[in-house]
């Protein structure tokens, strides 16, 4: 009994020197000050050295200064910037480019986990493990609409015409005042990428594009003629042909068959499993796939369906099947109890699961629509109870929220691990006043920030740095937020 006494009062102990100790305040180490010339590399002490540098060495007359703020992690992220990540796996860098009128555009590199400028206009010779790309470029163009030129973030032409969406391109990164999201954008959670199905803004009550039988990761499946042959049977009833009216609705022996034409299979079955009656077949899936609301608050609606598809061949079921001997039919719709919904909605596409997960074997969708409710939102993340839920380790709880605001969807971060990204899907404005924070993109492990440089005046210098003794700017501010 002592013994067990004093365990338990050593225990209290050192749990009390673990709890004030961490009461204390945390000092933050704040890195100083580095600016550096991005096109000769050469490292100095302050902005208004940069400037002077600048215009003696590249200066080409008016021109605009642009301040990237680059941090790169060690390798081995796959692809991911860990916002957790320690100090020391960190490399911070502060870049200042000038502009001119004239251009050229600026592409980025990374040698190691230093970021550079790629010379010659972007012909890098190749190192493999030692540069890799960005796919980031920054380009001086002339807006029609407004009749000026203004600076733009984008995508290099090779990694645009590609049309690729990997971890190791442009990622534009959703910040504190999000992002409105449109139709066909793709979203970058984690590991996992979702894409912007749909929005309807304003209509009708209808049904929402559940099905994904055009997306180009489905299998396409077969489109062939009724079949007449009398020996072929249903391969769920087990029952022979019938004889199809032009209505759609089969006969047999002058009475009508609720089992419907005996069709091929809309998968990629062969032998004796390819023939199905098309009501056998609506009603199977009737049975099997249902939506299901995930929305606790009342009046919102979040949908979420699983598309159908075959058990056995596992290829996806199409929305409608179409009689392809009579090309002018109204085409029959296999899911019939799909619920119509009143816009506004928006329709979120989950890429079907791989290997040994059989959650999603074809996918999710899941349908938000705030039904006039003022402070609907959908959750996205790992978290139980979140309207849409993705079971993977680099999601975080609740990774980001959906909301309707001003007419439009608005994507924001919920401050996750591996933060929020859309793929953008034209070029970036510099300086956009909706922006509050500088322009954030994310290629594979390096995050990059990019801002105009305005130079102060001495007057107006001397009186910052007299109120302030310690300025840190946007790119320090980034490293303390990584840190906490």
């Amino acid at each position: 009994l002592k013994a067990t006494l004093a365990t338990q009062s050593l225990a209290h102990a050192n749990m009390a020197a673990q709890v004030q100790q961490l009461q204390q305040p945390l000092l933050l180490p704040i890195r100083p000050r580095v600016w550096q010339c991005g096109v000769c590399n050469v490292v100095l002490s302050g902005e208004r050295e940069v400037a002077q540098h600048i215009q003696q060495r590249h200066g080409t007359g008016e021109q605009r200064l642009v301040r990237i703020s680059a941090v790169t992690l060690q390798p081995n992220r796959h692809g991911l910037f860990d916002r957790e990540a320690p100090l020391d796996q960190q490399h911070h860098q502060s870049l200042v480019v000038p502009m001119p009128p004239t251009g050229p555009s600026y592409q980025f590199v990374r040698i190691g986990t230093e970021v550079r400028l790629a010379p010659h206009g972007g012909r890098l010779h190749h190192q493999p493990g030692i540069s890799s790309p960005l796919h980031t470029q920054l380009t001086l163009r002339r807006r029609p609409s407004a009749g000026e030129e203004d600076l733009f973030v984008e995508r290099t032409p090779v990694s645009a015409s590609r049309a690729s969406a990997s971890r190791r391109v442009m990622w534009l990164g959703v910040g504190e005042g999000g992002h409105r999201l449109k139709e066909g954008e793709l979203i970058k959670l984690g590991s996992f990428t979702l894409a912007v199905r749909q929005v309807c803004l304003d209509g009708p009550p209808q049904v929402p594009r559940f099905s994904s039988n055009s997306d180009p990761e489905t299998v396409p499946v077969r489109s062939e003629a009724l079949g007449m042959d009398s020996g072929a049977t249903c391969r769920i009833c087990l029952g022979g042909s019938g004889t199809p009216s032009y209505n759609g609705t089969p006969k047999v022996d002058g009475e009508e068959d609720e089992e419907g034409p005996l069709i091929f299979a809309p998968c990629l079955c062969r032998g004796n499993v390819q023939r199905i009656h098309l009501g056998c077949l609506r009603q199977w899936l009737r049975v099997r796939y249902s939506v299901e609301n995930r929305m606790e608050q009342a009046g919102a609606l979040a949908l979420s369906f699983k598309p159908p598809g075959c058990e056995i061949c596992r290829t996806e079921f199409p929305a409608t099947f179409q009689d392809t001997t009579k090309p002018d039919s109204e085409p029959v719709l296999l899911l019939t109890n799909l619920p119509l919904v009143t816009p506004p909605f928006i329709v979120l596409a989950v890429p079907k699961s791989h290997g040994d997960d059989r959650e999603r074997p074809h996918g999710e969708r899941c349908v938000f629509a705030p039904g006039g409710i003022a402070d609907a939102v959908l959750k996205i993340g790992r978290q139980r109870g979140t309207e849409l839920r993705l079971n993977d380790t680099s999601v975080s709880r609740v990774h980001a929220k959906i909301e309707f605001e001003n007419g439009a969807f608005v994507l924001r971060d919920n401050d996750a691990r591996f933060r929020t990204l859309v793929l953008p899907s034209g070029p970036e404005r510099l300086g956009n006043k909706e922006r509050a924070q500088p322009l954030s993109v994310q290629a594979g492990r390096t995050l990059l920030e990019f801002a105009l440089l305005e130079i102060q005046s001495d007057d107006e210098g001397d009186a910052g740095e007299a109120a302030n003794p310690m300025v840190v700017d946007a790119g320090e501010n980034l490293a303390v937020e990584v840190l906490a």
